[in-house]
């Protein structure tokens, strides 16, 4: 390194001419950066120490849930904590790169990990393989049907988004198993699995996934495992009522497979030859379409007051189906479509209302 160090007054040529003793040599001087090298950083200061976390930190909470769950800790598959739709933006790429599967609800501001155990995860993946192989086996039997059997992808617990009314933050879903026609937005059918003091929450979520994408998802199958009678298998789909005097349909859903035994307590398989799922459905209709509001209570939690409210809100409505024409049948005939940007329709969004009210769609 070039020598830096200028000489003293004293130690210049013309001083040293006065001078009756011999001038010592320059001393070569190493910077202060490479003393330092290697040594440990200073402290910081007290300030410094009392400062507030960061931005990107996760509440106390979530980490200790983390932790717990690492350490081998019982957790709750399930488990939601309050979360800011503000909170939630700001650190989510922290929540993302945390954590590998959560749910949000913006309405209620509640995010929903899911922390599987290894044997929802197997069941979870060998359903998606079950029901894809007998897609591709009935694809490769039949060419009527291969067009579009070609075209389905398996997109297993890829995040799920829809946007209710106005607001800005999108509600965010991380199923267990669902499938994708090539160039769809929204999955066609759903996969959900639950252990059995989870079984309770599968139904709410069917009929979230149909309302939230207005019946994009034509079918969310719910598995409830290790039931005292057994494992079983509900299976829900979108129900469209035609409107008296109206060219719009009530999007609804239905139970069209209730709760159907496939394994006995000591796990032997049953009904194999009854539960099938065809995918050949997965086509948006071109109806309008209106949509009644579900329950406002969160996923994770349904208070007895939210379920006495849905029950009494729910037999009015089928009292009033009751004295109306029949069902109106009809519209699932047509091609996939290539793209159905949801923000395209001609959706009438009302404000965010405890009540129920009523949404328009046309597709």
């Amino acid at each position: 390194m070039e020598d830096t160090h200028q000489p003293s007054p004293e130690s210049s040529p013309k001083a040293s001419l006065s001078l009756s003793h011999p001038v010592k040599p320059h001393r070569k001087i190493t910077p202060p950066e490479r003393k330092l090298q290697g040594l440990p950083p200073s402290p910081p200061a007290s300030d410094e120490r009392k400062r507030a976390p960061t931005v990107d930190e996760l509440p106390q909470d979530i980490v200790d849930l983390k932790r717990k769950y690492e350490k081998g800790g019982e957790v709750s598959p399930l488990t939601s904590f309050p979360l800011s739709k503000e909170d939630y933006t700001r650190l989510r790429p922290k929540l993302e790169a945390t954590f590998r599967r959560f749910d949000y609800e913006p309405r209620h501001e509640r995010i929903i990990f899911r922390m599987p155990s290894r044997i929802h995860d197997i069941f979870a993946q060998f359903i998606q393989d079950a029901i894809f192989n007998a897609l591709s086996e009935l694809g490769r039997n039949n060419e009527d049907v291969r067009p579009f059997t070609t075209k389905i992808v398996k997109a297993a617990t890829s995040d799920i988004f829809t946007f209710d009314n106005d607001d800005p933050v999108a509600k965010q879903r991380s199923p267990d198993a669902q499938f994708i026609h090539v160039g769809a937005q929204q999955p066609s059918v759903v996969v959900e699995v639950a252990a059995s003091q989870d079984a309770k929450q599968l139904s709410k979520l069917a009929k979230g996934y149909i309302h939230d994408t207005w019946g994009d998802i034509r079918a969310v199958l719910c598995f409830a495992l290790n039931k005292p009678d057994g494992s079983t298998i509900s299976v829900w789909k979108p129900k469209y009522e035609r409107e008296q005097g109206s060219d719009e349909s009530e999007l609804t859903y239905e139970q069209v497979v209730q709760s159907q035994p496939f394994r006995t307590p000591d796990k032997n398989p049953m009904n194999q030859d009854e539960i099938e799922q065809s995918l050949a459905t997965g086509v948006r209709s071109n109806r309008r379409v209106k949509r009644r509001r579900v329950s406002s209570s969160s996923l994770e939690s349904m208070t007895e007051e939210d379920k006495k409210k849905w029950k009494d809100k729910d037999r009015l409505v089928k009292q009033k189906l009751a004295a109306e024409d029949g069902e109106y049948k009809g519209g699932h005939d047509g091609e996939p479509s290539a793209k159905r940007a949801q923000e395209a329709r001609s959706c009438t969004q009302p404000s965010v209302v405890e009540s129920d009210s009523d949404e328009t769609v046309s597709g």
